[in-house]
C-alpha cells in the first residue's frame, strides 16, 4: 500500500511540475525587408494578423528597411508572428522616419517608443500624410498575404510596394 501510495505522489509531482512549465506561443521567428520606389522604407509599422484575427504581430523597420515580428501572447511578448495564414499592413506616414526608434532588439519596447514618439495610441484624431499608397494601411484592403511556418528560415519576406 505505501508503494502505491508513493508511485502516485510522484506522478502527481511530475504532472504538477510539467504543468507549471512557461508556455510558448504559436509564432515563428519572422523577419524581412520593406521597399518603396526601389529604396528600403525606414520608420514604417508592420501588422500581421492571422485568419481568425485572435492574434496580430508588429514589427517596424529600421534605415535599412529591415524589420522582426513580435507577437503579444497571454501576456507575453515573443519574437515572432502567428503560424498560418496572416494578413499584412505597412503604414508609414510623413515624419515617422524621423521617429524610427534605433534599437529593436525588443520589438514590443521598440513599437511603444516608436508610438511614444509620434503622439499616437489609441483614439484622437486623423494621423499625419501617408507616404505610401494607403491601401497598405489596412490588413483588409492591402493585398499582402504570408504563410508562416516553424521553419525561421521560410519566414524571411521582401515586401515590396507599389503604386499599382
Amino acid at each position: 500500500m505505501i508503494r502505491w501510495t508513493s508511485i502516485l505522489a510522484c506522478a502527481a509531482l511530475v504532472v504538477t511540475t510539467v504543468g507549471c512549465g512557461k508556455g510558448s506561443a504559436p509564432v515563428a521567428v519572422t523577419t524581412g525587408t520593406v521597399m518603396y520606389k526601389d529604396a528600403p522604407v525606414e520608420g514604417a509599422s508592420i501588422t500581421m494578423v492571422n485568419a481568425d484575427g485572435s492574434l496580430n504581430a508588429t514589427g517596424l523597420t529600421d534605415a535599412s528597411g529591415k524589420f522582426e515580428m513580435s507577437t503579444f501572447y497571454s501576456g507575453e511578448n515573443f519574437k515572432g508572428a502567428p503560424l498560418g495564414s496572416v494578413k499584412v499592413s505597412v503604414i508609414k506616414t510623413k515624419g515617422s522616419g524621423a521617429a524610427a526608434v534605433t534599437d529593436t532588439s525588443d520589438p514590443g519596447a521598440a513599437m511603444a517608443e516608436y508610438m511614444k514618439k509620434m503622439g499616437g495610441g489609441p483614439g484622437g484624431t486623423a494621423g499625419p500624410e501617408s507616404e505610401i499608397p494607403t491601401r497598405y494601411n489596412n490588413v483588409d484592403l492591402s493585398g499582402l498575404t504570408y504563410t508562416i511556418v516553424a521553419d525561421p528560415t521560410k519566414n524571411v519576406f521582401n515586401i515590396v510596394l507599389t503604386d499599382q
